[in-house]
């Protein structure tokens, strides 16, 4: 296996070190150093502490330091590839106003809301001024130390322009469908990447059950309680989730449904009100239920998480309407470009004349945008007042491109056809990442199934062996012949093994939620939704697996008789 130290150079470089060198005298000695240190303190120490200790830590160590400069290499990556859409949309509208290179650096080095991209253009404007590179050569520095391939690209292609002196308006106009062509690659990989998540967390949570399954018959063969496997099991899995909920969070494509504002608007303020009210509810109602009723633990919890099921409903309905928001805008921003072009600039009377247009769900944010613009408000404001109204992350992306553009002097229908064009292509894009969600919650509702139906029918099928193994008691030659199979097995205790199931089920049903909230980039509040049908599907198998396991299950009463 031949070791390419290129990489690993531009690895450590991009993690923020000069170099392999740099980073191994900086990092690796110091850190290792400590490691070995303590690792060894341990061995000398002894008792108490286990001696396996010192080489897990040491073990841990390792990892860490080595996995350190690849996972921020990668989260760098990340970063880039997600802001990729916004950076060559803003670079082709700024382009219409004829702008020079030092005022097209400058602009994308100012604009927070790119990134890690932001970071990449100051370097470039530092390397061409500060040392007179000139920008060829600094892009060309840059295409080596710039982790995403994309933007290396870009700035590949970039370099070569500015060297034969090409027009910097047509470059970025055609670069449009090159880069978006870029991210669409990338985006889709990301995706495919979530697949095979997917298949990872179906086969870890078949193997789990299964291996719960049989512990849950351990009490037979070792003297361990149901509840103690279950304990570690509510751990265990704690675990896996949250591992997944990393590597989920980490590789998918940051493409938030809703945009997140200081200012929230009206239906966003009535969902968070709710939210809070409904949880008081649920949080006096649980213990009620618990208490005062013989309900299952499982069925308690679950009836008293109904109220929370409004704001999640709330929330669903909000997403529905950020949706149709977002197919409206392409055309809403093309026919305002057109008009504001018409009108020589003349933002007010180009909304004015659009108030005739029918633009369905944006009708009422853009009559509130004139309002605002012919009182005299300041104008950026208005527009972000507009986002607001909206409550769209792309809108509110988008719009503030538009609009900024547009008051820089940029081509007001180029504007409107650059931005209507890039975002209809994303929202296409959308569509593949809504239903690899829509299959990842049927894996996930699957999979739930699967657990706590293992888990039921392995505890009773304990709880029935344990009770057969301990029934001969008065008859001295079966006690000593069932003693010489299976040590002493302590009893079920199954009203805590309904706890402990019943931990099981809110820790899966919260985490699944979480990861399919994620993966469609929606509201976290309609996360809820998901989280209360999946306690009610462990709650309705909690009622029906037990009686029909005993049903199922031969009767051993008196088998010890004959």
């Amino acid at each position: 296996m031949r070791i390419n130290f290129e990489k690993i150079n531009t690895i450590c470089i991009v993690a923020g070190y000069k170099g392999a060198i740099d980073f191994l005298i900086k990092f690796v000695l110091p850190v290792m150093g400590s490691v070995i240190l303590i690792s060894l303190l341990i061995g000398f120490i002894g008792d108490p502490i286990p001696g396996y200790m010192g080489i897990l830590i040491f073990v841990i160590g390792a990892v860490f330091v080595f996995g350190y400069p690849l996972m921020e290499y990668n989260s760098i990556k990340q970063n880039i590839n997600n802001h990729l859409h916004y950076f060559i949309t803003y670079s082709g509208t700024i382009s219409t106003m004829k702008i020079n290179r030092l005022l097209f650096f400058r602009k994308i080095s100012e604009k927070t809301i790119f990134g890690k991209i932001s970071d990449v253009f100051q370097r470039i404007l530092y390397m061409s001024k500060r040392w007179n590179l000139g920008y060829a050569p600094s892009c060309r520095i840059m295409v080596r130390r710039t982790p995403s391939a994309a933007l290396a690209d870009f700035l590949d292609r970039l370099a070569i322009v500015m060297d034969f002196g090409q027009d910097l308006e047509v470059f970025l106009y055609d670069e449009q469908k090159a880069v978006l062509d870029d991210y669409q690659v990338e985006y889709t990989k990301s995706l495919e990447t979530i697949k095979m998540l997917q298949e990872l967390f179906i086969a870890v949570t078949v193997s789990f059950s299964f291996l719960l399954g049989i512990l849950l018959l351990a009490p037979l063969l070792l003297e361990v309680r149901v509840e103690d496997v279950l304990l570690f099991a509510i751990l265990g899995l704690f675990v896996i989730d949250a591992g997944l909920i990393f590597a989920i969070n980490s590789f998918i494509p940051k493409d938030r449904l809703a945009a997140e504002f200081d200012k929230k608007n009206l239906a966003q303020q009535k969902i968070r009100l709710y939210f809070f009210i409904t949880l008081g509810i649920s949080a006096l109602l649980i213990p009620l239920l618990l208490i005062f009723t013989g309900l299952n633990v499982v069925v308690a919890i679950a009836i008293g998480l109904l109220p929370l099921a409004y704001p999640a409903l709330l929330a669903n309905q909000e997403e529905e309407r950020i949706n149709k928001r977002d197919k409206q805008f392409p055309v809403y921003s093309r026919v305002l470009g057109s008009a504001i072009q018409v009108r020589n600039g003349g933002v007010v009377s180009a909304l004015q004349s659009t108030q005739s247009h029918d633009f369905g769900v944006l009708n009422d944010m853009s009559v509130s945008l004139y309002r605002r613009l012919r009182l005299g408000s300041d104008k950026f404001k208005s527009w972000y007042l507009f986002a607001v109204d909206c409550g769209s992350n792309l809108i509110a992306n988008f719009s503030k491109i538009f609009n900024e553009s547009i008051y820089l002097g940029g081509n007001a229908e180029k504007v409107g056809e650059i931005v209507s064009k890039n975002m209809t292509r994303l929202l296409s894009l959308r569509k593949l990442r809504q239903q690899i969600a829509g299959g990842l919650r049927g894996a996930f509702y699957g999979s739930v199934i699967g657990l706590v139906s293992v888990v039921y029918i392995s505890a009773r099928v304990s709880q029935a062996l344990i009770d057969l193994f301990s029934a001969p008691e008065d008859n001295q030659e079966i006690a000593e012949f069932i003693q010489g199979i299976v040590p002493d097995a302590a009893g079920v205790n199954f009203e805590l093994v309904l706890i402990y199931i019943a931990l099981l089920i809110i820790v899966q049903a919260i985490t699944s939620a979480v990861i399919m909230k994620i993966v469609d980039g929606g509201l976290i509040y309609g996360a809820l939704l998901d989280f209360i049908m999946l306690v009610w599907i462990g709650a309705a198998l909690s009622l029906v697996l037990p009686p029909l396991v005993d049903t199922v299950l031969p009767d051993f009463s008196g088998i010890w008789d004959t």
